[in-house]
């Protein structure tokens, strides 16, 4: 709720709140699912979930949907999957709400480490709506893909959740979605 309070307060600055406001500072036991990728994917940027094999060897993370209902928190995600195919990251998002319940809920996509953004994605009317960024490609329609080109500066990415501009969640709670772990 504090992360909630201070967050409004920027808003009420007309300021935008940092993104590390996404974050939890409380680190209670949290139990998260983190698989790393066994292969290279290339998956295509739709947003429909095709074939199986589609994403095949990509990495899994999730996080148990009880911690959320017990702490009061939205569920928002089911799954994660993450992979590369050494040019490109990919990250596909499975949301656990429906299609109104993230209307206009904002995706900001972060390197590996440092706060700025490579780019803000926002959920709007069924479909991924760049806001900025100019290396990543973003498509929703089922579930949310995400590519990013990898270069020195980008080995590997976070996800923050935002709606009506105050911060849900981070992802992941530590670390970034790369090609290595």
């Amino acid at each position: 709720i504090y992360r909630e309070h201070l967050a409004n307060v920027y808003k009420a600055l007309g300021i935008a709140a940092p993104s590390e406001l996404s974050q939890s500072i409380l680190w209670t036991e949290v139990r998260e699912t983190y698989m790393p990728p066994t292969g290279p994917i290339t998956p295509v940027v739709d947003g429909l979930i095709g074939s199986y094999f589609e994403w095949l060897g990509a990495g899994v993370y999730a996080v148990d949907q009880r911690d959320g209902a017990m702490h009061g928190t939205r569920a928002l995600l089911k799954e994660v999957l993450y992979g590369s195919d050494g040019t490109s990251l990919y990250v596909r998002v499975d949301f656990a709400e429906s299609s109104e319940q993230l209307e206009e809920l904002e995706i900001q996509v972060h390197p590996q480490t440092g706060s700025e953004q490579l780019a803000v994605i926002r959920l709007r009317s069924g479909e991924a709506v760049m806001v900025c960024g100019s290396q990543v490609s973003a498509a929703f329609v089922h579930i949310l893909e995400i590519g990013v080109a990898m270069s020195e500066t980008v080995r590997g990415i976070r996800l923050s959740f935002w709606q009506d501009g105050l911060p849900i969640r981070s992802v992941p709670r530590a670390g970034s979605f790369s090609s290595t772990n």
